[in-house]
């Protein structure tokens, strides 16, 4: 950079902030800060609402690992295993044989559980 181009730009900014001053603007500096928001109360997170209707059915099979049957619509293939995870949309199912299935609640005719068949023992112990 030549020294006739220096003095142009440091004579551009001397200008600038004469008229700055003459306008009434003071040479400040801004100073961010950062604030810090906090939630009111004593809960850090909104708890989710606990889960209805075939939700809660289906969690109740999932905590109680349970052995349950799902009929696909589209193929009307039968599915038995145990339920891994459920959401909105979708169920996982571990199979006895070790593989586990995704399947879409949308393709489901049904699902369901089987009576437990009490064994001797238990019959006897009834009596």
């Amino acid at each position: 950079m030549s020294n006739t181009a220096n003095t142009a730009n440091t004579t551009n900014t001397a200008n600038t902030t004469a008229r700055y001053a003459e306008e009434g603007y003071r040479n400040e500096q801004i100073v961010m800060t950062r604030k810090t928001l906090s939630l009111r109360g004593n809960k850090s997170h909104k708890s989710k609402p606990a889960p209805k209707g075939h939700e809660a059915f289906l969690k109740a099979l999932e905590s109680s690992e349970a052995i349950v049957n799902f009929e696909k619509i589209s193929s009307g293939v039968l599915i038995t295993g145990k339920i891994k995870h459920s959401d909105k949309y979708t169920i996982s199912v571990k199979t006895e044989d070790g593989r586990t299935y995704v399947l879409f609640k949308h393709d489901l005719s049904e699902f369901w559980t089987e009576a437990k068949q009490p064994n001797q023992e238990e019959k006897d112990a009834q009596q």
